[in-house]
Parts: C-alpha cells; sequence; structure tokens
C-alpha cells in the first residue's frame, strides 16, 4: 500500500556529513552539467518511514543505456559535454556508497521535463544491528 506523503518537518536519524557531501556531490554534477541558464530543481517528500530528496535539472539529461553504468567508479559519459569538464568520475560512486551505508539509495532517471533527476531515499529511523 502506497502511504501519502506529508509535509515537514522530517526527522532522519542519519550522518550528516554523509549527507552534506551526496548533496554537493549531485549539486556540483548539475551546475556542471546542465545547460547554461538550466533551472536546478530540489524537491523533499516523505513520510513516517521514508524521506525521497529529489534533484532535478534541466541539463541534456544521461542515457538510458548510461544510467546504472554513473555510479561505477571512475565512470564519465563519452561525450564532448564531459571531456570538457573536470572531474575523475567517482562523485556519484561515492554518493551512493554513502547513501547505501545509511541504509537508504542514490538513483538516477530521466526528468519529464528534459536533463536528469536524483533521488536519495533515506529511512527516518535507525536500523537495529
Amino acid at each position: 500500500m502506497v502511504k501519502p506523503f506529508q509535509t515537514g518537518p522530517f526527522p532522519v536519524h542519519s550522518d550528516r556529513d554523509a549527507i552534506e557531501q551526496i548533496l554537493l556531490n549531485l549539486i556540483d554534477n548539475a551546475i556542471k552539467y546542465a545547460a547554461k541558464g538550466g533551472e536546478l530543481m530540489i524537491e523533499l517528500r516523505g513520510d513516517t518511514e521514508k524521506i525521497d530528496l529529489r534533484l532535478t535539472d534541466r541539463g541534456p539529461g544521461i542515457p538510458s543505456a548510461q544510467r546504472l553504468k554513473i555510479f561505477a567508479k571512475f565512470h564519465r559519459l563519452d561525450s564532448s559535454l564531459t571531456s570538457s569538464r573536470p572531474g575523475a568520475g567517482h562523485e556519484l560512486s561515492i554518493a551512493r556508497q554513502l547513501a547505501r551505508g545509511m541504509g537508504g539509495e542514490l538513483s538516477c532517471k530521466a526528468a519529464e521535463t528534459g536533463g536528469s533527476s536524483f533521488c536519495l531515499s533515506l529511512p527516518t529511523h535507525k536500523e537495529s544491528p
């Protein structure tokens, strides 16, 4: 059964530094790769079990065949867009590892408005060991 999302606040018992690093990586990528004059939309939704923080840009997007590969260490899209920008291609890999280390997930899909949409899902409570 799908639970309706509520309005905040959404207390999350997690690693503040890890969340900050994930957000910095996602925002940095959006700034680097989104089109000039682009837009970055940030949404936060949650319920009693999890929160979803979604960052959506209007950049060129990521081809569907590449969406899973972008989370691999040192993977960069083979295009003029990425070759002209600095980076080692490990930011998204680190971000996903941090999310999973907190019991969450980081995913990517095509945005309905063009561009890419990254979703960080985190549980609102710590799991018992």
